[in-house]
């Protein structure tokens, strides 16, 4: 379950809004809960990337504490703009 105004709420509506996936909760067979475990469940997803390269409607995630995402908006060169919540 996600929590209202929390960074993974809205990346999961994000998800679900530009990219069309029905994303929640429990997706792809794995559950992705709190933020810092994001990267873990999607190596184990069939079909999701997981790397260090950046790029627009893509999913930057943090490990430190339960973890933080955000959506790549833009990416020049080395600058990458996101947008996240709380």
């Amino acid at each position: 379950m996600y929590y209202r105004c929390q960074c993974t709420s809205f990346i999961a509506w994000r998800i679900n809004q530009k990219l069309g996936i029905k994303f929640h909760y429990r997706y792809m067979g794995q559950q992705w809960s709190n933020a810092n475990e994001w990267d873990e469940a999607g190596r184990r997803s069939k079909g999701v990337t997981v790397n260090k390269t950046p790029k627009v409607g893509s999913v930057a995630q943090w490990n430190k504490g339960y973890g933080h995402v955000a959506w790549g908006t833009a990416v020049s060169g080395d600058w990458v703009t996101v947008e996240d919540h709380n």
